[in-house]
Parts: structure tokens; C-alpha cells; sequence
């Protein structure tokens, strides 16, 4: 497996709000466990939605991981522009935090937010580009 799509439950649907909930780092322990064995056996891009929950909990996993294992790479591709404008300032800097090591970013749309049509080409997208998913 070369590419693998990473999603989960956004932030609000496990009941976390900010950034210093004690459940994160169990989610990215998980992910971890999970993210390891696939690296070693050639993993070469992380790709995700990048939405806030475990999305970006995962790039955070897959930045730690680059420190060992430089030649993975990690992808956020949005539905549209500009997922963040609508997040809270502590929100929005922490997307902004995240897209430091992100080694490919890009939207489907080139446009803002219009409908849930974006939604689906962005997930036709990704399963289309992906060899599995987690």
C-alpha cells in the first residue's frame, strides 16, 4: 500500500471542543499503532480531508512519524477553499500549525463553501487516489 486515506469523527461528534481534551492522545496513540506497521512496510502518503477531529489528529501523528521516517509524506485535500473560516481563532491557528508540515495541501473546489456536492467529489477524489483507508 502506497496511499492511504485517513478519516474519522470530527471533534464535536466525540464531544471534544479544544485541543487539551484528555481522549487526543489516545486517539493518536491509536493512530499510531495503527500508522506504523504500514510505514515500515512502505507507506509512502498520508491523505486526509483535514477536518478538525481525528483528520487532524492524524497529521499530527504522520509529522511525528516524518522525525523517523523522512520519506513519508502527508496531503490534506479540502472540499473547498478555506475549510477554516468559519473556526475559532484557537481553531484556526492550530489548522494553521498543522499545514507547516503538510507536504501537499489542495481543494477540490477552487471556491468557497456552496454545497454538499463538494463533499462528494472530494471523497470521489480520495477514494479514487488511495489503496486503503483508515
Amino acid at each position: 500500500m502506497k496511499n492511504l486515506l485517513v478519516t474519522g469523527y470530527r471533534a464535536h461528534e466525540l464531544n471534544i471542543f479544544n485541543q487539551k481534551h484528555v481522549g487526543i492522545p489516545y486517539i493518536q496513540k491509536a493512530l499510531t499503532r495503527r500508522l506504523f506497521p504500514l510505514v515500515e512496510e512502505g507507506l509512502e502518503w498520508v491523505i486526509t480531508p483535514g477536518q478538525y477531529g481525528v483528520d487532524l489528529w492524524a497529521c499530527e501523528v504522520v509529522i511525528a512519524l516524518k522525525h523517523t521516517y523522512p520519506q513519508l509524506k502527508l496531503s490534506i485535500i479540502a472540499a473547498f477553499q478555506n475549510p477554516e473560516e468559519k473556526w475559532n481563532d484557537a481553531k484556526k491557528e492550530y489548522y494553521n500549525e498543522i499545514l507547516k508540515g503538510v507536504d501537499h495541501y489542495a481543494s477540490v473546489s477552487n471556491q468557497p463553501y456552496s454545497g454538499t456536492w463538494q463533499f462528494a467529489a472530494r471523497d470521489d477524489l480520495l477514494f479514487r487516489k488511495t489503496d486503503g483507508i483508515l
